[in-house]
């Protein structure tokens, strides 16, 4: 349970943290490597960052959840 305590807040952290750099540094490699943005790699980018900032709400949620019925 100490681990769940522990683990549960740097997770959902992480989540939220890797959300905002695969987005800013998905567009920014995208558009230095080839000098204009395209729809498809912007929505693809912008996909994946909502999917890792709902994994971090869902983490964190679950968590204190899980803490307060333990």
């Amino acid at each position: 349970m100490d681990f769940i305590a522990i683990a549960a807040p740097r997770c959902s952290s992480f989540f939220a943290e890797a959300a905002v750099l695969v987005l800013v540094l998905a567009l920014l490699d995208r558009f230095m490597l080839k000098g204009r943005m395209e729809l498809n790699w912007v929505i693809s980018a912008f996909a994946i960052s909502v999917a890792l900032l709902a994994a971090s709400i869902l983490t964190d949620f679950s968590s204190r959840r899980w803490l307060k019925r333990h």
